[in-house]
């Protein structure tokens, strides 16, 4: 069952309001999820700030219906139906969406304050919620990124890719500073180990670190990840990570699971240009928007 729109909810809300009583916002929206047959699996469902997507729904219907003027906000997070939602809702409406409300003056108002013609075309013309528009073109955006910058590490020498991981791992809090918590081993005869990390930042201990900078179409295959196991055998070391460009076969995944004494991390080519995003490694901010809300706190009143 797919989940509901957020214009769907406005008119299972503006129905439950019509019994002239105030609701606090997330009560007001249960019983409208009620309504539509809203399950438990999509009440867990989460949107990647990790709250509820059908709660998000749910509350951009109730901002709709409040710039359109048919509800009212008494107090902070509560809601009750307006003199213009009595008179909406005495012709007995059977459905309710963006195109409806066009028809009070204060939601062409809201229309034109909030954003340009284009906008509001791509918000009425999908079923998701603001929210939920501006995460997917963020990740849209992000995995062009992303797919650039594992294109551009391809482009350079291997000996590049050994010194990325190395920075990755730093950038990631490992052992402090760059100078002081890990480095890189010679370019050849470096008997399977390509950088050195400490794992914290007294040194009491080192992890191991693998680059393999293989082509999309190379696959790091299991005798890979047996040369790397012996290596971390022969230093000692219980922790190792295996970073490639590329991604990992099933025999390589299989051949770790038989280790038992030797714990080593796979990170393949999306999540290693993920990482490098999320850690601002090789990439730098271009533009930067920020998502603002009301602060309740400054209107409270002592």
């Amino acid at each position: 069952m797919e989940q509901p729109k957020y214009f769907e909810y406005m008119l299972p809300e503006l129905q439950i309001l019509n019994d002239n009583r105030t609701y606090a916002r997330n009560e007001l929206i249960e019983l409208a999820a009620q309504k539509l047959g809203v399950t438990k699996e999509q009440k867990d469902e989460l949107i990647e700030s990790g709250s509820p997507r059908y709660l998000g729904r749910g509350g951009w219907g109730l901002t709709y219906l409040k710039q359109a003027g048919l509800i009212e906000s008494p107090q902070r997070g509560t809601f009750c139906i307006s003199k213009q939602g009595k008179e909406f809702m005495s012709k007995n409406p059977v459905s309710l969406n963006v195109e409806d409300l066009k028809q009070f003056p204060s939601f062409i108002a809201f229309q034109n304050r909030t954003s340009s013609d284009t906008i509001n075309k791509n918000i009425e013309n999908t079923n998701d919620t603001p929210d939920e528009i501006i995460q997917k073109n963020f990740e849209i955006k992000k995995q062009a990124l992303c797919d650039e910058l594992l294109n551009k590490i391809l482009e350079q020498e291997p000996y590049f890719f050994e010194k990325l991981v190395v920075d990755l791992v730093v950038a990631m809090g490992y052992g402090g500073n760059r100078k002081d918590a890990g480095q890189v081993t010679k370019k050849s005869g470096d008997d399977g180990i390509d950088g050195i990390i400490n794992e914290d930042k007294l040194g009491l201990g080192k992890i191991y670190l693998q680059a393999k900078r293989y082509a999309l179409d190379h696959p790091v295959g299991s005798p890979d990840i047996q040369t790397f196991v012996g290596a971390l055998g022969l230093q000692g070391a219980k922790k190792g990570i295996f970073i490639t460009t590329s991604n990992f076969s099933k025999p390589a995944h299989e051949l770790l699971k038989r280790q038992t004494n030797i714990s080593v991390a796979l990170i393949d080519g999306q999540t290693l240009v993920n990482l490098m995003f999320e850690y601002g490694l090789g990439v730098t901010v271009d533009k930067k928007y920020e998502i603002k809300k009301i602060d309740t706190d400054y209107f409270e009143t002592t």
